[in-house]
């Protein structure tokens, strides 16, 4: 399977594809993170620096414990973070700890599910 490419890309900059073998259930699609909201502590694993592209699918259920691609009311760009319980409320948990924990509501919409991600050197 092909699957595109999703990052904010520059104007005028070409479409990229990467290939897998994974079989999608939905929409299948890689994602270039940006930023370090889920890059983990040294040692600590998983760790999505900037850069790693990660492929999603939005035909899976998400269950705590997954990443999840969020929708979130008040953001303009869609939103990379685990999905954990807690006491029977869900929450948005980015892999660095330096960022707050999001609570998850009826306003937020969870696009898709992480299923694998690679880094290029």
């Amino acid at each position: 399977m092909q699957a595109n490419r999703l990052d904010a890309r520059a104007p005028g900059e070409k479409n990229q594809f990467e290939s897998c073998d994974y079989l999608k259930i939905g929409v299948a699609f890689w994602l270039k993170m940006c930023g370090d909201a889920m890059a983990a502590p040294i040692g600590a694993s998983p760790s999505l620096p900037a850069g790693t592209l990660v492929l999603l699918d939005t035909g899976l259920q998400a269950v705590p414990g997954k990443l999840v691609l969020v929708e979130l009311p008040d953001s303009p760009t869609p939103t990379l973070r685990m999905l954990i319980e807690e006491s029977g409320r869900r929450y948005l948990k980015p892999l660095n700890p330096a960022y707050p924990l999001i609570s998850l509501d009826d306003n937020c919409h969870i696009l898709a599910v992480a299923i694998e991600a690679r880094m290029k050197l």
